[in-house]
């Protein structure tokens, strides 16, 4: 071997994987589009050393992008086991994988607490005028 060969080897792609926050990016694209752009979601990363948090948002744009946090994870960088805090409900919830990961997502974002929070902030975004 020299100093010019690759001593890397062949690197994965990363293909197989679906990070958390494109899964939540998802979800808030798909609540844009449930409301007719009434609402939107809004993903936010913070990035730190050893952390990556990310926030999943609810605004109105109508109320001057009134804002409601839904959820927020903590992942360290290996992805799992991560953190979900249900901002809504006060609960915490540790995930193991991506399949527990969106079973936990879809459990806070269909609860009766979250609908409640949307109902309300649609019927205000639609009224304000």
């Amino acid at each position: 071997m020299n100093k010019d060969e690759n001593l890397w080897g062949d690197l994965p792609t990363g293909d197989d994987i679906t990070p958390p926050f494109t899964i939540l990016k998802k979800q808030a694209e798909i609540l844009g589009t449930q409301t007719n752009g009434t609402l939107r979601g809004q993903v936010w990363p913070i990035i730190s050393a050893n952390t990556i948090s990310i926030r999943l948002d609810i605004l109105a744009q109508n109320l001057d992008d009134y804002s409601v946090t839904v959820l927020r994870i903590e992942q360290p960088l290996f992805l799992y086991p991560l953190k979900i805090f249900n901002e809504i409900s006060n609960e915490k919830f540790e995930v193991e994988n991506e399949e527990e990961f969106i079973r936990t997502l879809h459990s806070i974002l269909s609860s009766n607490d979250v609908k409640q929070v949307i109902k309300v902030i649609l019927s205000q975004s639609k009224n304000i005028n």
